[in-house]
């Protein structure tokens, strides 16, 4: 089973998400930042932030999803069980798209760290905890990730703390847990200084203590023109050889 997770910037990168999809074949899209509209052929849920012509959203290549509203978030964070032929060898597969809010005029918002763990732990307190929970987007963090010592980039104290309490809801930070010892690579170009590498995308799991999993940014150079952002690609294999 192939995930892909991608911030497409204020719509604009949508339709070169879509089309790297179908290019990897992937089963399931969670997209921030999009506009879908018409382009996905399959199921889709999600919606606008109020006001924008863009939201988040999980696109599946195969069956429904039956959605799960997270209160307070409505086009920041869509997901629900996903009832669809890649999860029939499993009990329940939860996906949820997740993009840390920016606050405005009409939503004062906390902290981008301090609004992703609220969100992660409605997601949680909504899934069942034995079931296969796939959480990915842009998290906003500037290191979704501890970081070792060779690296720019510091985690902040906020942002630990954070990672220790997803880590307390039995939760896999999947990139770092597939990259051990290895420097976060970079998943935006925030335009103020687009060469640091600030690593806000990832994937969170919980329940495939069976499964195989793999974890990629994708630096191709070719995505640069549809966002600052990077997509990120999970791989689950459900049933590992050995």
């Amino acid at each position: 089973m192939r995930i892909l997770s991608w911030n497409t910037a204020f719509g604009r990168g949508t339709a070169a998400a879509i089309k790297l999809a179908n290019n990897l074949d992937v089963d399931a899209v969670l997209l921030q930042e999009a506009a879908p509209g018409e382009l996905w052929q399959g199921t889709l849920t999600g919606d606008n932030v109020p006001g924008r012509e863009w939201g988040s959203w999980v696109l599946l290549r195969h069956r429904t999803i039956e959605p799960i509203p997270i209160d307070g978030y409505a086009g920041w964070v869509s997901g629900g069980r996903w009832l669809g032929e890649a999860a029939a060898s499993v009990t329940g597969i939860f996906l949820f798209s997740v993009h840390s809010p920016t606050p405005n005029a009409t939503a004062r918002r906390r902290s981008y760290v301090a609004e992703s763990r609220r969100i992660v732990s409605a997601i949680c307190e909504a899934v069942p905890s034995t079931a296969h929970l796939v959480i990915g987007g842009d998290f906003n963090f500037k290191s979704f990730g501890n970081r070792i010592g060779s690296e720019v980039v510091r985690s902040d104290a906020a942002e630990l703390k954070v990672l220790a309490a997803f880590r307390s809801l039995g939760l896999s930070n999947v990139w770092q847990d597939c990259h051990p010892g290895e420097p976060l690579p970079q998943t935006l170009r925030w335009k103020g200084s687009p060469s640091t590498p600030y690593h806000c995308d990832g994937f969170l799991m919980r329940g495939w203590n069976d499964a195989k999993v793999a974890c990629e940014v994708m630096q191709d150079e070719t995505v640069v023109d549809h966002s600052d952002h990077n997509p990120v690609l999970l791989e689950i294999s459900l049933h590992p050889a050995g």
